[in-house]
């Protein structure tokens, strides 16, 4: 299903691997973070992620077809509604932050993009470039 992604994940992962490098510490002012934006990408980021360990679970359990796909049906219209709230986020304010939203929140947006298609991906890579130059990528992907 994700076939089409390698090369961007690949990029992502480098990238991940110069930032573990190049940022090991700072400090968060929790007064400039947004915190009802940052609530929303919290449970954004729990409830996308909580989806894909069951899907793991259901998968070494070997787990029926069916309960799978359903599922995996779950997890693409969720993502699908996700996107739509990311892509409206990051149109509307630009590639956000841990100073913004938080770690877990940032972790969420970069999280929606990731899952999202090829051209998707395509489209708001050049703003996780230009966040790159500015550290809030590095800060971004420490966690990942």
């Amino acid at each position: 299903m994700r076939k089409k992604q390698p090369i961007l994940l690949l990029l992502l992962t480098l990238s991940h691997f110069m930032a573990f490098g190049q940022v090991t510490s700072f400090t968060l002012d929790p007064e400039k973070i947004n915190k009802q934006l940052a609530s929303k990408l919290d449970s954004l980021f729990q409830e996308d992620q909580g989806s894909r360990l069951k899907l793991s679970t259901l998968q070494k359990e070997k787990a029926s077809e069916k309960q799978i796909d359903s599922l995996r049906a779950s997890m693409r219209s969720k993502d699908s509604t996700n996107l739509i709230f990311a892509q409206e986020l990051i149109d509307r304010y630009g590639w956000l932050g841990p100073e913004e939203v938080g770690f877990q929140g940032a972790q969420a947006l970069f999280l929606v993009i990731q899952h999202a298609n090829l051209n998707i991906q395509k489209k708001y890579y050049p703003l996780v470039l230009e966040a790159k130059k500015t550290e809030k990528y590095y800060r971004a992907m420490l966690l990942f």
